[in-house]
């Protein structure tokens, strides 16, 4: 009960926010992220120092570079947290115009070397270039649209698990009830 009702609450604050909340809480799980990473890659350095096992320098350093990444990243998320909602939709419209870039050579390779229909590729390719348009030409609408659905779900989630929690407590009750009227009569 206690769970829904929380998630009532951060659904109507993430609502009320217009994303912000979304993006800080993003930027705190980066910023913990890249420090989990740091301290399990401290942790193993000191485990493994009088062992025979070592770790590679290429594996510490993509780890240590990864988790400082992620902690930037974290801190820029929340320190800009109304432009970070922009920043975002503008990463996911790149990746779906490499995503139809890839998709129309795909058709373009597969049309020449086999001759095999390729319309659902191209297709593929088109909508993916149509997302990334909206995405780049209304990028602070789509995150806000996002950020609300999420926070929709949210409240919806949390009066779910609020009236279930009564409707389960009625139930445990009514066979607490049945049990103890079996027990009598015996």
């Amino acid at each position: 009960m206690l769970f829904g009702v929380l998630l009532v609450i951060f659904g109507v604050a993430m609502l009320s926010s217009k994303g912000r909340l979304f993006i800080i809480l993003m930027g705190i799980g980066l910023i913990l992220s890249g420090l989990s990473t740091l301290q399990v890659m401290f942790s193993l350095h000191r485990e493994l120092k009088d062992t025979a096992v070592k770790l590679g320098g290429n594996v510490k350093a993509v780890a240590i570079i990864k988790s400082v990444v992620s902690i930037v990243l974290g801190f820029l998320g929340i320190i800009y947290s109304k432009e970070s909602i922009n920043v975002l939709m503008y990463v996911m419209g790149a990746q779906m115009v490499v995503s139809a870039g890839i998709a129309l050579y795909d058709a373009i390779i597969l049309k020449k070397n086999t001759g095999l229909p390729v319309a659902s590729l191209v297709t593929d390719g088109i909508y993916s270039l149509v997302i990334a348009l909206v995405l780049f030409v209304f990028p602070s609408g789509v995150g806000t649209v996002i950020a609300t659905v999420i926070s929709i779900i949210l409240i919806v989630t949390g009066i779910s698990l609020f009236i279930w929690a009564f409707k389960i407590r009625k139930i445990d009750k009514d066979f607490v009830e049945a049990k103890a009227e079996i027990i009598d009569e015996k």
